[in-house]
């Protein structure tokens, strides 16, 4: 940044760290305290980032079920659709790997169906993420290590393939955030062409996580309150042409897009600033 007017010296556009940038940062760095409010109650301004997206590297290089792949297959099927696609146990997918797994070397016939976006005419397909890598036999290399991240999510007897791969459903590895401006559009599937689509995803899905409505849902979830105004709830925000997340103008999420592009404006080895408060302008 320059010290003189606060503007990102990487960064083309016009952009200053002012007080719009600020409250941005703070949604970003704020986590829940206490039971859900709602905005109508003083709620709101909780972006709950850091429980997935820490510093340095803004990511915990964890696996998360952020909603994507349901609010995309609802758009096409309907809601509540995901919440009723059968999905096989471990050992019906075993005993038809071409069924219900990518293609591979030794299996060249695989189908590839839980790995693809959905379709109207093909209710069978869905993207389930890291469900078509754990536990594939054609995927021996990091099986070892996704029973480290996984294993501790259950009791020890717990800790089995049959048991484990139900929580790996619709599970996509978490994005850092550095560079953000750089790499739209954005979700593990491209649906959400801004930084604004994203944060309404969040919302909607936030709201189906404290409904008991989400599919697998990661429980940090229910943290996520933006607000009002930057809470788009189901059919509040336009559809985008071809199905998908809804899409609005910044301002209709909110300063908190500005946290987004705050993380994203920090480079690989650039210290973390101790408090928000001491970056240029922001006093």
């Amino acid at each position: 940044m320059t010290e003189a007017d606060g503007h990102f010296t990487h960064h083309a556009q016009p952009f200053a760290f002012g007080p719009v940038e600020l409250h941005g940062l703070e949604v970003f760095l704020a986590e829940p305290l206490g039971p859900f409010r709602p905005p109508a109650e003083g709620g709101g301004g909780v972006g709950n980032c850091l429980a997935c997206h820490p510093p340095p590297d803004f990511t915990d290089h964890g696996f998360h079920t952020t909603g994507a792949s349901q609010e995309g297959y609802d758009a096409v099927h309907g809601a509540g659709a995901f919440l009723a696609l059968p999905v096989p146990d471990l050992a019906a997918r075993r005993a038809s790997l071409d069924t219900f797994l990518p293609a591979s070397a030794a299996h060249p016939d695989g189908s590839g169906r839980f790995r693809a976006l959905p379709e109207a005419a093909d209710a069978a397909r869905a993207d389930l993420g890291l469900w078509n890598v754990f536990a594939n036999p054609d995927v021996p290399a990091p099986q070892a290590a996704l029973l480290d991240v996984l294993c501790p999510e259950v009791a020890q007897p717990a800790c089995t393939a049959a048991a484990l791969l139900p929580r790996t459903l619709a599970r996509f590895k978490t994005p850092g955030l550095r560079d953000l401006d750089d790499s739209a559009p954005y979700l593990h599937d491209g649906s959400a062409p801004d930084v604004g689509a994203v944060l309404a995803q969040y919302q909607q899905v936030s709201d189906l996580q404290r409904a008991g409505a989400l599919r697998n849902g990661d429980g940090r979830l229910a943290g996520v309150n933006l607000g009002p105004g930057r809470n788009p709830g189901p059919g509040s925000l336009p559809a985008r042409p071809g199905g998908g997340l809804p899409v609005g103008p910044p301002g209709a999420v909110g300063p908190g897009v500005s946290a987004w592009g705050w993380a994203s404006s920090a480079r690989p080895g650039a210290p973390w600033p101790s408090s928000p408060r001491r970056c240029p302008g922001s006093a």
